[in-house]
């Protein structure tokens, strides 16, 4: 999917997430901010991790979490599809604070140069965790990412 298609594809989600909103929260009539209002005014919010659906943030889950199995991308490319083509760096610190136990992909992410970023305890686990879906990792940490790019 190309970024202009998928910006879009985010605006009309935020723009059906207001709409059903205002059909489950009407206005309430008591001179107090109700939800819609609030809506509105603060722009629509996940009620998940309480961010705008919109976020980069977001938009990078998104995007890594559509990675197949058994395939891999590169941080800078995870920027791009998110819409921040030059934030391969915060790619990497969005995903160094993902909390223990989260099922987003974060192993199929690795550096430009195919290979893992990470380094003690975090290179064998993505290690592990990329080899458990048949990728071939050598000592180095070093992939073959012609053989196991993820093409979009």
């Amino acid at each position: 999917m190309q970024a202009d298609t998928r910006q879009a594809l985010f605006s009309w989600t935020i723009r059906f997430t207001v709409a059903v909103r205002k059909v489950f929260f009407p206005l309430s009539g008591h001179g107090n901010l109700c939800h819609d209002e609030a809506v509105l005014q603060l722009g629509p919010v996940s009620p998940v991790i309480n961010e705008p659906l919109d976020s980069f943030r977001q938009r990078v889950f998104y995007v890594i979490d559509a990675i197949p199995y058994g395939k891999l991308t590169t941080y800078g490319e995870v920027a791009h599809l998110a819409g921040s083509p030059r934030a391969a760096r915060q790619v990497g610190g969005i995903l160094s604070r993902l909390p223990s136990g989260s099922r987003l992909p974060w192993h199929r992410v690795v550096n430009r140069h195919g290979a893992i970023s990470l380094a003690g305890e975090g290179f064998y686990r993505q290690r592990a965790a990329l080899e458990a879906e048949g990728v071939v990792v050598n000592d180095d940490g070093k992939i073959d990412l012609a053989a196991y790019h993820w093409q979009r």
